[in-house]
């Protein structure tokens, strides 16, 4: 299972959801959904997950259904419609404190908007709106927030990445539909 260290009731905890939201929305979006496969299937050992928090039980559920509604995301079993309705499936049955149920308002409202086709940066808006009154970040504040996530130019590659990355490169050199 996966989670945050922090409490839900924390203004933090809502950022770093939204945080860890951007992220994903922003590789799938530069990357396409199948970039996210490894992310979900292992998020403790995800740069975009482990960017934004470490990881224990306090949230384990919404991270849960996170990873579960990407996968059928990813697999293209979920439009706009059917997304509402898994996850509200997945409210009545995850047994949420009262708590949580703030941090799953703010994941409904950014996978919903992210399914849309919104710009990661509008899908998580519609996220903050669905924090409660006393723990929402302003607005300027969670846009600082996302800009000192870290970005893809930012990292170092792993060799492995690095490999596929040069394999990609080199196959598409040997593609003649590329040649002139």
């Amino acid at each position: 299972m996966v989670a945050l260290r922090i409490k839900p009731e924390k203004p933090e905890a809502h950022i770093q959801l939204l945080g860890t939201l951007f992220l994903i929305f922003q590789k799938c979006r530069r990357e396409g959904l199948m970039a996210i496969e490894m992310d979900i299937e292992r998020p403790r050992e995800s740069d975009v997950f482990t960017a934004v928090a470490a990881f224990d039980e306090a949230n384990a559920v919404i991270y849960t259904v996170l990873c579960d509604t990407l996968r059928l995301i990813m697999v293209g079993h979920l439009e706009t419609s059917g997304l509402t309705r898994y996850l509200a499936a997945a409210r009545k049955t995850s047994n949420l404190s009262k708590k949580q149920q703030s941090m799953f308002d703010v994941l409904e409202s950014c996978m919903v908007s992210h399914r849309e086709g919104y710009a990661p940066a509008i899908a998580v808006e519609y996220g903050r709106q669905c924090v409660p009154a006393g723990l929402k970040p302003d607005f300027n504040a969670l846009e600082d927030y996302l800009r000192t996530l870290p970005r893809e130019n930012n990292r170092v590659l792993s060799s492995a990445e690095m490999d596929a990355r040069l394999v990609q490169f080199f196959d598409g050199l040997n593609n003649p539909t590329l040649k002139g």
